[in-house]
Protein backbone atom coordinates (compact mmCIF):
# COMPACT_ATOMS: atom_id res chain seq x y z
CA UNK A 1 0.00 0.00 0.00
CA UNK A 2 1.70 3.01 -1.22
CA UNK A 3 1.78 5.82 1.71
CA UNK A 4 3.31 8.92 -0.07
CA UNK A 5 5.22 9.90 -3.60
CA UNK A 6 7.03 12.70 -2.89
CA UNK A 7 9.54 14.65 -5.63
CA UNK A 8 13.10 15.71 -4.35
CA UNK A 9 16.69 15.48 -5.39
CA UNK A 10 19.40 12.98 -4.36
CA UNK A 11 22.68 14.79 -3.69
CA UNK A 12 25.95 12.57 -4.15
CA UNK A 13 29.53 13.38 -3.43
CA UNK A 14 29.39 14.52 -7.35
CA UNK A 15 25.99 14.91 -8.96
CA UNK A 16 22.31 16.27 -7.97
CA UNK A 17 19.49 14.06 -9.60
CA UNK A 18 15.90 14.26 -9.23
CA UNK A 19 14.41 11.35 -7.99
CA UNK A 20 10.89 10.27 -6.44
CA UNK A 21 10.52 8.82 -3.07
CA UNK A 22 8.03 6.35 -2.59
CA UNK A 23 7.15 4.83 1.08
CA UNK A 24 4.88 2.26 1.13
CA UNK A 25 4.20 0.40 4.60
CA UNK A 26 7.47 -1.80 4.84
CA UNK A 27 9.53 0.03 2.40
CA UNK A 28 10.80 3.44 1.53
CA UNK A 29 11.89 3.37 -2.88
CA UNK A 30 13.66 5.86 -4.68
CA UNK A 31 13.44 6.04 -8.64
CA UNK A 32 16.28 8.21 -10.40
CA UNK A 33 18.99 7.22 -12.76
CA UNK A 34 20.72 5.22 -9.96
CA UNK A 35 17.43 3.75 -8.42
CA UNK A 36 17.91 2.45 -4.74
CA UNK A 37 14.84 0.80 -2.34
CA UNK A 38 15.38 0.23 1.46
CA UNK A 39 12.88 -1.46 4.32
CA UNK A 40 11.41 0.86 6.33
CA UNK A 41 13.21 -1.67 9.48
CA UNK A 42 16.88 -0.95 8.00
CA UNK A 43 16.83 2.87 7.84
CA UNK A 44 18.44 3.08 11.45
CA UNK A 45 17.97 7.07 11.90
CA UNK A 46 17.12 10.39 9.51
CA UNK A 47 19.20 13.72 10.43
CA UNK A 48 17.75 16.74 9.15
CA UNK A 49 19.93 18.86 6.99
CA UNK A 50 20.22 22.17 5.83
CA UNK A 51 20.73 22.17 1.61
CA UNK A 52 22.22 25.41 -0.15
CA UNK A 53 21.06 27.17 3.72
CA UNK A 54 18.06 26.47 3.24
CA UNK A 55 16.51 23.84 5.81
CA UNK A 56 14.88 21.37 3.26
CA UNK A 57 16.91 18.06 3.27
CA UNK A 58 16.99 14.39 5.11
CA UNK A 59 19.92 12.49 6.03
CA UNK A 60 19.04 8.40 5.68
CA UNK A 61 21.49 6.36 7.84
CA UNK A 62 20.98 2.35 6.84
CA UNK A 63 22.08 0.06 9.01
CA UNK A 64 24.58 -1.27 5.71
CA UNK A 65 26.12 1.61 6.95
CA UNK A 66 25.31 4.20 3.56
CA UNK A 67 23.80 7.25 3.54
CA UNK A 68 21.35 9.36 1.18
CA UNK A 69 20.84 13.03 1.26
CA UNK A 70 17.31 13.59 -0.12
CA UNK A 71 16.49 17.36 -0.42
CA UNK A 72 12.71 18.90 -0.98
CA UNK A 73 11.26 21.40 -2.64
CA UNK A 74 10.49 23.37 1.02
CA UNK A 75 10.33 22.68 4.17
CA UNK A 76 6.73 21.90 4.57
CA UNK A 77 7.40 18.88 2.47
CA UNK A 78 10.17 17.86 4.11
CA UNK A 79 8.36 18.13 7.39
CA UNK A 80 5.19 15.95 6.83
CA UNK A 81 7.93 13.64 4.79
CA UNK A 82 9.78 13.31 8.52
CA UNK A 83 6.20 12.80 10.26
CA UNK A 84 5.35 10.15 8.00
CA UNK A 85 8.24 8.22 8.43
CA UNK A 86 8.70 8.56 12.19
CA UNK A 87 4.33 7.09 12.17
CA UNK A 88 6.81 4.09 10.38
CA UNK A 89 8.99 4.01 13.20
CA UNK A 90 11.87 5.55 11.59
CA UNK A 91 13.63 7.62 14.27
CA UNK A 92 14.96 10.88 13.97
CA UNK A 93 18.25 11.38 15.20
CA UNK A 94 18.73 11.25 19.10
CA UNK A 95 21.80 13.62 19.13
CA UNK A 96 22.24 14.24 22.84
CA UNK A 97 21.55 10.47 23.73
CA UNK A 98 23.82 9.09 20.79
CA UNK A 99 26.60 11.37 21.60
CA UNK A 100 26.83 10.50 24.90
CA UNK A 101 26.79 6.56 24.03
CA UNK A 102 29.58 7.58 20.80
CA UNK A 103 32.19 9.88 23.23
CA UNK A 104 31.76 6.75 25.97
CA UNK A 105 32.62 4.02 23.42
CA UNK A 106 35.50 6.12 21.79
CA UNK A 107 37.02 6.39 25.37
CA UNK A 108 36.86 2.61 26.50
CA UNK A 109 38.55 2.68 22.97
CA UNK A 110 35.89 0.41 21.48
CA UNK A 111 36.02 2.74 17.69
CA UNK A 112 38.75 4.37 16.63
CA UNK A 113 39.47 8.20 16.45
CA UNK A 114 38.46 8.39 12.89
CA UNK A 115 35.57 6.37 13.25
CA UNK A 116 34.41 8.70 16.70
CA UNK A 117 35.47 11.80 14.42
CA UNK A 118 33.33 10.85 11.46
CA UNK A 119 30.48 10.14 13.58
CA UNK A 120 30.90 13.57 15.02
CA UNK A 121 31.24 15.34 11.85
CA UNK A 122 27.40 13.63 10.89
CA UNK A 123 25.96 14.98 14.44
CA UNK A 124 27.10 18.46 13.45
CA UNK A 125 25.98 17.82 9.60
CA UNK A 126 29.00 17.60 8.22
CA UNK A 127 28.47 13.86 6.62
CA UNK A 128 31.94 12.00 5.71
Amino acid sequence: QIQVIESASEVTATDVVECDLLVSRDNLHIFSSVPWASAINKIESMSKRRYQLRNIALEFFLESGETHLMVFKNQDIRESFVKLMQENGVCLNPKSDYLHTLTKTWRQGLITNFQYLCELNSLAGRTP
